[in-house]
């Protein structure tokens, strides 16, 4: 049985192949268009996640604005020298939804079976954004609105919510009261909806 997720080796790009790391490199330092093949990459995971959500009530498609988000902020705060980058986004998205379920229902007890667990998916160990469901123009688009629909101060507090997992632990870092810290992250997440449609 395989046990873990396998590391993103390589993406291949019109002109070359390039490493996970080059990869994440290269959209910190501006070329956000190549956001759009980690996009591609990683959204089989955050479907497969969103799937195994027991959330009948709840919008499907809003989990997956939130999967997304938790990616985004996933490229910003990747620490090379810590565990894999799939792994990484592994934890950030199941705590992103995870958040996101406490906040829907907060006076209800979330079960542990919510979720699949992280090594149940596998990540394939070369990919090509041609053969991924998701279209490279849907997720530059994406990958846009969240960079420049969002103020600073909801991208800020979006990035921070993403790492802490909890509204008190963001309030306390970034010094706003736990109230600015929901009204920020709902309206990122109005923005964010009205902005990009629906994702498969």
């Amino acid at each position: 049985m395989y046990i873990g997720v396998m590391d993103v080796k390589t993406y291949t790009l019109p002109n070359e192949v390039i490493s996970e790391n080059e990869l994440i490199l290269r959209i910190r330092s501006g070329e956000k268009d190549l956001f759009s093949y980690i996009c591609t990459a990683y959204m089989p995971l955050i479907n497969y996640y969103v799937s195994s959500l027991d959330c009948s009530e709840m919008d499907r498609e809003d989990f997956l604005q939130v999967g997304l988000l938790a990616l985004s902020g996933c490229v910003d705060l990747y620490d090379f020298n810590s565990s894999s980058f799939s792994t990484f986004v592994g934890v950030c998205v199941k705590r992103a939804l995870l958040s996101e379920l406490r906040r829907l229902f907060a006076k209800k007890q979330i079960p542990s079976s919510a979720l699949v667990d992280i090594s149940d998916y596998e990540i394939a160990d070369n990919i090509d954004p041609e053969s991924s469901f998701i279209d490279k123009e849907n997720a530059e688009m994406l990958n846009s609105k969240i960079k420049t629909a969002l103020s600073k101060l909801e991208y800020k507090v979006l990035t921070a919510y993403l790492t802490y997992g909890s509204y008190s632990a963001v309030a306390e870092a970034l010094s706003v009261s736990q109230k600015d810290v929901n009204n920020a992250l709902q309206r990122a997440r109005k923005k964010i909806k009205k902005s990009i449609g629906n994702f498969r």
